[in-house]
């Protein structure tokens, strides 16, 4: 679309194995602010694979802490994949995210960030919509650079309002619920078009107003991290569930999870269940909170940042749980993504599987309909090798076949470019 920038800013970035785009149709893109950390920059590597020109702008000092290790302003974060390694150019800007602070983004805060932008000159934005922060920061920068641009929407909590209150009792979650489901519908219309990663949110957006929807499964990469963690040696068979305790506080989501994880290691106490996301420190504050015992079998490790350690887990690990607490699911789960991308067997619900069109259960991936059928499958998994190793064979082919760099790469590509077109041509 425009010949690669060759300042000082954005500097000369490493990919292997690159399928390059037509050089007529080569894109500049800005990322913005990528929650699911992992299918964000996804979305972004497969592109750069591609031979496209990527920015990820990063406005929020919290988040994304696997690359929080040494900031810089314009700074390099490497991912890889199957299509091997890509280096990301990331622009740390962070803005004030809460309360009144945020007037103030409106009026002076944007200004450094505009010269940085002016550098950059994006052919298109893509920006992740989430929570209910999204407006304060895409607003100002959408209007400013006045080009084609994209909100990525993976779900959101409140979308099944009635099953969503009859769950929980805490007022504060349900006004949020009703608050991003208003704030999802206004928020896109930011955007010339959003992207969901299925049918049945693509027809969830279009019940609450949302009309220019493409439905684009994700795809996911490794972020090489600078942290190195040891995991200490654990026998099989042994359970991996990634469930993030927090001295932050705690929504009745993640304690419900936690006492479906505690449940299962007491009823199969010959099965270790590892709990990453959660030190001891934190589980056992919560759990005293609770009055809740945690089983001998229970082995909590803390947050995994080193993605090699988290890579070392998913390969020594002998079945996956995903233990959602409600038949019912608001979003786009990087776990199941994250276990197909590792080619793991993984047990969890069909209704949190249900955003990944063509899940066979018992080829792809188990599926049970409620807590009952946990022990039966998980034990299945752990000690029937031959049934194992077919899961994690057809977990391995799905992933390939359906939510690869390269398939999604391509697809994203397509609708990309498609959209600059339609835009220069009004």
């Amino acid at each position: 679309m425009r010949q690669m920038l060759g300042s000082n800013l954005v500097m000369p970035v490493h990919v292997s194995e690159s399928k390059f785009a037509d050089s007529d149709n080569r894109l500049r893109i800005l990322f913005i602010d990528g929650s699911e950390a992992p299918l964000f920059f996804g979305s972004a590597a497969s592109l750069t694979y591609r031979g496209h020109e990527v920015f990820m702008l990063d406005t929020r000092a919290h988040n994304t802490s696997l690359i929080r290790e040494s900031r810089k302003v314009i700074d390099v974060v490497t991912v890889e994949s199957e299509m091997g390694r890509a280096d990301i150019r990331v622009v740390n800007f962070p803005l004030p995210y809460r309360g009144f602070e945020r007037i103030g983004l409106l009026v002076n805060l944007y200004e450094p960030l505009f010269e940085l932008l002016d550098h950059i000159q994006p052919d298109v934005v893509v920006g992740y919509y989430y929570g209910n922060n999204s407006w304060w920061y895409f607003y100002p920068i959408l209007k400013k650079l006045d080009v084609p641009s994209v909100g990525v929407i993976y779900g959101i909590r409140g979308f099944w309002l009635p099953e969503f209150i009859s769950f929980t009792h805490d007022y504060h979650e349900i006004f949020r619920g009703v608050l991003n489901i208003i704030h999802t519908a206004t928020t896109s219309h930011l955007s010339d078009f959003v992207i969901t990663s299925s049918t049945k949110y693509e027809k969830i957006l279009r019940k609450i107003g949302v009309r220019h929807i493409a439905t684009i499964p994700p795809t996911y990469v490794r972020i090489v991290s600078k942290v190195k963690q040891n995991i200490p040696e654990i026998s099989n068979p042994f359970v991996l569930s990634l469930i993030t305790i927090s001295r932050r506080g705690n929504t009745e989501f993640d304690i419900a999870s936690l006492r479906i994880l505690l449940s299962l290691a007491r009823l199969m106490p010959n099965i270790k269940f590892v709990l990453a996301g959660s030190s001891m420190a934190e589980l056992y504050q919560l759990c005293n909170k609770l009055n809740l015992s945690i089983p001998k079998n229970v082995i909590p490790l803390g947050f995994i940042r080193d993605t090699n350690a988290l890579s070392q887990l998913y390969e020594k690990a002998s079945c996956v749980i995903h233990p959602w607490p409600v038949p019912w699911s608001w979003g786009t789960s990087i776990r199941i993504v994250e276990s197909l991308f590792y080619g793991k067997a993984m047990v969890t619900t069909r209704s949190c599987a249900s955003f990944l069109q063509g899940l066979i259960h018992g080829k792809h991936i188990i599926l049970i309909n409620d807590f009952s059928e946990y022990k039966e499958w998980i034990t299945k998994v752990c000690f029937d090798d031959e049934f194992r190793k077919r899961i994690e064979a057809g977990a391995k082919e799905y992933y390939r076949t359906n939510l690869s760099q390269l398939i999604h790469g391509k697809r994203l590509e397509h609708f990309l470019i498609n959209l600059v077109h339609m835009r220069s041509k009004k």
